[in-house]
């Protein structure tokens, strides 16, 4: 579940895991099995959204008229992971194991790119290819 602030609202997409609830296996992961720093296409999707209901995303665009990775990077991912030792991916995951967690897609993009763009792109992506929301996926920003 996500944590949430003392207005109640969730202050992280509820897939992914509290500081509390990092364990010593998602660290393990985190330090050694690059190519296991995964969630599914639909946790991306999640988290995306999530950043997009917020209101820190919805000034950073009412400011520029986008909100870029670098921008999710900052207000959001940094947050979420600081202190765990775990990248974002790796606290989706909460303790599974094994090649189920091996990439299925990795999804690139540019820094400075419009979050809602590549969101989009992703999504053509999986329509065209018919790729399941359970696929994992590798994300830069997010492993």
């Amino acid at each position: 579940m996500g944590g949430a602030s003392s207005s109640g609202a969730a202050t992280r997409p509820s897939c992914v895991a509290e500081p509390d609830q990092v364990t010593d296996t998602m660290r393990s992961r985190q330090q050694a099995k690059p190519e296991r720093w995964t969630m599914t296409v639909e946790q991306f999707i999640e988290i995306v959204e999530f950043c997009g209901s917020t209101d820190q995303y919805r000034a950073i665009k009412e400011d520029k008229g986008y909100v870029s990775m670098a921008d999710i990077n900052r207000e959001f991912v940094i947050p979420w992971t600081q202190g765990t030792g775990c990248s974002l991916a790796v606290l989706t995951q909460r303790d599974r194991e094994g090649a189920e967690l091996e990439a299925d897609l990795m999804l690139s993009h540019a820094w400075q790119e419009d979050a809602e763009e590549t969101l989009e792109a992703l999504r053509e992506c999986l329509r065209a290819q018919h790729v399941p929301l359970s696929a994992r996926l590798w994300f830069c920003v997010f492993a």
